[in-house]
């Protein structure tokens, strides 16, 4: 009995389909496709991954049942090569593997979502609030669109656009960041706003501070068992990641926001303000983020 049809016979008696199996490997189906009809073999890696799930040996899992037999005493006659092509062809061994469903549970949630942003839109739009209704119904078109083109961490992707998006809005009509929480008693804080509108912003900034924290240990957790060794290419990553982050966080805070905001600024110059603001809230927060997950995932043992 061949590894592929081991495999195969495993995944069906623990009831996961192809994708299912893939996900939990990170690997494509494909690659699990190729493993069952025996074009291409797993990594030792994922071999002793695959024996933990199944709750088999390495030996079990490679040789099955099979026992070791002389070989046959006819030798077969040599087969011509032919190129290395794609086949679709199942090993005449075992039942052809079962179609995947098209109706996956992302691509219900896809449409699901895609259609709720429709009817967000359309109902608004009838109200006469075409702007509120693009704006409250892209969270809905992002995270379908998500949840349709994403094979891998839909829901991960989809909270991080969520977030930016609200963080965006927080942060240009409102100049929320996550970092005011940090300096509440700055004297010219204190000093401008009141009492009530200072708590309200604090408050604000606390939950963007901790809902920041929880999306990197999310996506920290999400990414802890896919492989990120110490080659150069990974540490020169982290590295500009590092250097982008302070440069930043330099240009916008000491050089482009105190310049767009000298004097009384006008309407031009207020419109370059809110992106620049933007840019320096978010764009820093999600910087830090993946520096930080990279660089723990880097000093991580292999």
């Amino acid at each position: 009995m061949s590894l592929g049809t081991n495999l195969y016979t495993l995944r069906q008696r623990a009831g996961l389909s192809q994708d299912a199996l893939a996900e939990k490997l990170e690997v494509s189906r494909q690659s699990v496709s190729k493993w069952e009809t025996d074009a291409s073999v797993p990594e030792l890696e994922k071999l002793i991954r695959l024996a933990e799930m199944f709750n088999v040996t390495l030996d079990e899992l490679i040789r099955g049942d099979a026992t070791a037999s002389s070989p046959p005493e006819e030798t077969p006659e040599p087969v011509p090569e032919i190129p290395d092509v794609e086949t679709s062809e199942q090993p005449s061994n075992r039942p052809p593997a079962p179609s995947q469903p098209y109706w996956t549970g992302k691509r219900v949630a896809g449409v699901v979502l895609l259609s709720l942003g429709g009817l967000i839109l359309v109902a608004l739009i009838l109200l006469g609030g075409f702007g509120t209704g693009l704006f409250l119904s892209s969270p809905f078109f992002i995270c379908g669109t998500i949840f349709l083109k994403c094979p891998k961490r839909p829901g991960l992707w989809c909270a991080w656009a969520v977030f930016i998006f609200l963080y965006a809005y927080l942060s240009a009509f409102i100049g929320i960041s996550s970092t005011l929480v940090l300096t509440p008693l700055l004297p010219w804080y204190v000093n401008v706003l009141p009492l009530s509108e200072m708590t309200r912003q604090l408050i604000t900034s606390g939950a963007i501070l901790a809902a920041l924290l929880a999306m990197t240990g999310w996506t920290l957790w999400s990414f802890w068992r896919t492989p990120f060794p110490r080659t150069r290419k990974n540490i020169l990553t982290v590295v500009i990641l590092w250097i982008v982050r302070i440069a930043l966080v330099q240009i916008m805070g000491r050089l482009v926001l105190p310049a767009l905001s000298m004097g009384d600024p006008g309407a031009w110059t207020y419109s370059l303000l809110t992106p620049a603001m933007v840019l320096d809230n978010v764009g820093c927060d999600l910087l830090t983020a993946a520096a930080v997950v990279t660089t723990i995932k880097l000093a991580k043992r292999a």
